[in-house]
C-alpha cells in the first residue's frame, strides 16, 4: 500500500507549514541553530520513524543515495569487498563506489558465498522481496553486515508482520516512493557506533557536538534533510490508518510491534550479566524479554530446585525449554548473553530455534561487528 492511499488531512499540513515558515522568518538565529543541531522537526521524525519501523537509531539526509554514501563511510568501506545483485540502481552503485568499495555483482544473494566480504547490500525487484530471514541468517553465520537499500518501509508500508532483519535499513522519500516526502531518506541502524560515525559524516558539526558524539577529521558532508520534508512525514506517519498499526498478535508473527522486541538467551548461571544486557536494551529503545528466573546461579532464591538444577529429564525444564522458544516466537531477534565464550546446550537449541524461525541473532559480549 502506497502512503498515497492515506494521505494526512492536507488542512494539517498546511498548518505546520505555515507555522514553521512563520516562525523561520520571526526568529531566523534560533530555527538556524535547531536546523543545524537536528532538532524541531527533524527529531521529532526520526523518533517517529525509527518507532514505526522498529530500529533503535535513525539519521535523516538529503536523499536515499547520500544515506548509502554515509552508510559506506561510516563502516570503512574503502577497499572491502561487498556484494550487490545484478540489477541494483546505478545511483547506489555510485554511492557505493564513492565511498571506495569493490563491488562484486553477483546472480543471487542467496547463493553466493559470503566468506571474505564486509558487507551485503540487498535490493528488492518489483513484486519480490529478497530472502530476508536466509540472508539474516547467513550474515550472521559470516559476521557480514546486511544492508537493505530499497522502497520497502518496514513497519510502515510493508505487508502487516514484517519488520526488516537488516543491520542498516536505507529509505528514500524521493517522488514515487511508498512514502514521498518531495525528496530525503534516511538510514536506520541497530549499532550505536554505526549511527555515531553516520552523523559526525553527515550532519552539522553543532550535532554532532549536541548529541556528544566525537567530531571527524574530513569535513561533513551536511547530508541533512530540510526540516519541511521532515514535517510532511511527521504528518504522513501521524495519520496511518489504525489497520497499518496493529500487529497481529497470534503465533510466530507476533513480535512485530512498533518497537524492536529482545529475547535474551543464554546459561543462567550470570543473571548480573543478564540483567546488565537487559538495561542497556531497554536504554536502546528495545523491548526485552528475560530469562525469568535463573536456576543455575539460584537467583532468586529457590529457582535452583524449581528448575530441577537444569535435569534435561524432568518436566519442569521441558515445560521452560518450550516456554523460552515460544518467547523467541515473539521476538524480532534473540541476544545470546556467554561469558568466556560460553553456550550451553539449552542455548544452542535456542540459537538454532531462532534461525530456523528467521529471527536475527545477536551475542553479547559484540562476536560481529
Amino acid at each position: 500500500m502506497s502512503m498515497c492511499d492515506f494521505p494526512a488531512s492536507m488542512a494539517d499540513i498546511a498548518e505546520s507549514v505555515a507555522e514553521y515558515v512563520t516562525a523561520m522568518l520571526a526568529h531566523p538565529g534560533v530555527l538556524r541553530g535547531q536546523q543545524l543541531r537536528g532538532g524541531g522537526p527533524v527529531a521529532d521524525f526520526e523518533m517517529l520513524l525509527a518507532e514505526q519501523t522498529g530500529f533503535p537509531h535513525c539519521l535523516a539526509t538529503s536523499s536515499a543515495t547520500n544515506a548509502l554514501l554515509v552508510a559506506g563511510l561510516a563502516l570503512e568501506l574503502a577497499g572491502k569487498r561487498i556484494a550487490v545483485e545484478t540489477g541494483a540502481w546505478e545511483g547506489s552503485l555510485g554511492a557505493l563506489e564513492a565511498a571506495g568499495a569493490e563491488i562484486l555483482e553477483v546472480d543471487s544473494l542467496s547463493t553466493f558465498p559470503l566468506d571474505g566480504l564486509r558487507a551485503v547490500v540487498a535490493t528488492n525487484k518489483p513484486g519480490h522481496r529478497h530472502d530476508a530471514a536466509g540472508l539474516r541468517a547467513r550474515c550472521d553465520q559470516t559476521g557480514v553486515i546486511y544492508i537493505e537499500d530499497t522502497g520497502w518501509l518496514p513497519g510502515i508500508t510493508a505487508p502487516v508482520g514484517q519488520l526488516s532483519l537488516a543491520d542498516i535499513q536505507i529509505i528514500s522519500f524521493g517522488p514515487g516512493k511508498p512514502l514521498s516526502l518531495g525528496e530525503g531518506g534516511a538510514l536506520l541502524c541497530r549499532d550505536k557506533d554505526i549511527y555515531d560515525r553516520a552523523l559526525a559524516l553527515s550532519q552539522h558539526p553543532e550535532r554532532a557536538i549536541a548529541e556528544g558524539v566525537p567530531c571527524i577529521e574530513r569535513p561533513p558532508l551536511n547530508a541533512r534533510i530540510h526540516p519541511l520534508a521532515a514535517l510532511l512525514g511527521i504528518s504522513l506517519l501521524s495519520h496511518k490508518p489504525e489497520a497499518q498499526i496493529e500487529r497481529d498478535s497470534a503465533g510466530p508473527g507476533a513480535a512485530q510491534c512498533l518497537a524492536n522486541i529482545v529475547c535474551l538467551c543464554g546459561s543462567s548461571r550470570w543473571p548480573e550479566l543478564h540483567h546488565k544486557v537487559m538495561m542497556e536494551e531497554t536504554l536502546a529503545g528495545n523491548i526485552v524479554i528475560p530469562l525469568g528466573l535463573y536456576g543455575h546461579a539460584d537467583h532468586p532464591a529457590g529457582a535452583r530446585a524449581a528448575t530441577n538444577d537444569g535435569d534435561e529429564s524432568t518436566v519442569r525444564k521441558q515445560m521452560l525449554d518450550r516456554l523460552h522458544f515460544q518467547k523467541i516466537n515473539l521476538a524480532n531477534e534473540i541476544v545470546v548473553v556467554t561469558k568466556d565464550g560460553y553456550i550451553g546446550d539449552s542455548t544452542r537449541r535456542e540459537i538454532e530455534h531462532a534461525l530456523a524461525t528467521g529471527k536475527r541473532v545477536r551475542y553479547w559480549p559484540n562476536r560481529q561487528i
